[in-house]
C-alpha cells in the first residue's frame, strides 16, 4: 500500500543506481492513485504515482489482459528492485538487483492462504534462495511472451519474510480484469507513474 505524502517523495528512472543522479531523471510527485477495492479488500494490490514532468524512458508494457501463459507453473519470471537482500536487513543497496524466478501455479501457493492468497487477483512466484524483499514493493515482476516480446506480469505485494521455503512471493496480477483495467482506463486520463504495492513483511 502507498500510504506516503506524494509531496514527500521523488521517482528516480532511467538509472540502475539509486544514488547517481547524473543519470536518468529524478521526477516531483503530485499524486498517488489506488486501486478503488485494495482498502476494503486488502487485494487488488495496485496504484500509479503521478509524477509532475514526461517519463523519457521506456517502459516495460503490460502483459495481455487474455494472456495467462507466464503464469504457468514453472515459467520463467525475473523480479526486480532495490530493496533489501535479505529480511530484516538495515542496508538498502544503491544498485538495481534482479533475479529469476518461476511462476507458481494457483494450486501449489496454497501455503501462502495463511497470509490471506487470492488467486484471482495474485500470482505466486519463486526460486530456491531467491525472492523480492523488503524494499522491492511495487517494482515489476516481469517475462517473455513466446513472440519475444517483454511484458509486465505482476507487482511486488507480499511475502512471509523473503525466499522461505515453500511460501512463494505473492504479487498484483496484471491481467487482473480489475487490476489492468485499473491501470491502463486511469493512465490513458493522463496518469503516468509507476506503479505500487503494499510492503512486502
Amino acid at each position: 500500500m502507498v500510504d506516503t505524502n506524494p509531496r514527500d517523495i521523488q521517482v528516480g528512472v532511467g538509472r540502475t543506481n539509486i544514488d547517481d543522479l547524473s543519470t536518468g531523471q529524478t521526477l516531483s510527485v503530485d499524486r498517488i492513485i489506488v486501486h478503488p477495492d485494495y482498502e476494503k479488500t486488502g487485494t487488488f494490490d495496485a496504484a500509479l504515482i503521478h509524477v509532475t514532468s514526461d517519463i523519457a524512458s521506456p517502459a516495460i508494457p503490460l502483459v495481455p489482459l487474455t494472456n495467462n501463459s507466464l503464469e504457468q507453473d514453472g515459467a520463467p519470471l525475473t523480479v526486480a528492485g532495490w530493496g533489501t537482500e535479505f529480511f530484516g536487513s538495515p542496508l538498502i543497496p544503491a544498485d538495481l538487483k534482479a533475479v529469476d524466478v518461476k511462476a507458481v501455479a494457483d494450486e501449489n501457493c496454497t501455503t501462502n492462504g495463511l497470509m490471506g492468497f487470492q488467486p484471482e487477483s495474485e500470482i505466486c512466484a519463486e526460486t530456491l534462495g531467491g525472492d523480492s524483499c523488503q524494499g522491492d514493493s511495487g517494482g515489476p515482476l516481469f517475462g517473455t511472451l513466446a513472440d519475444g516480446r517483454q511484458v509486465q506480469v505482476g507487482i511486488v505485494s507480499y511475502g512471509l519474510g523473503c525466499a522461505v521455503p515453500a511460501f512463494p512471493g505473492v504479487y498484483g496480477e496484471v491481467n487482473n480484469a480489475s487490476i489492468h483495467t485499473f491501470i491502463t482506463s486511469t493512465t490513458a486520463t493522463g496518469t503516468t507513474g509507476a506503479k505500487k504495492g503494499r510492503k512486502r513483511r
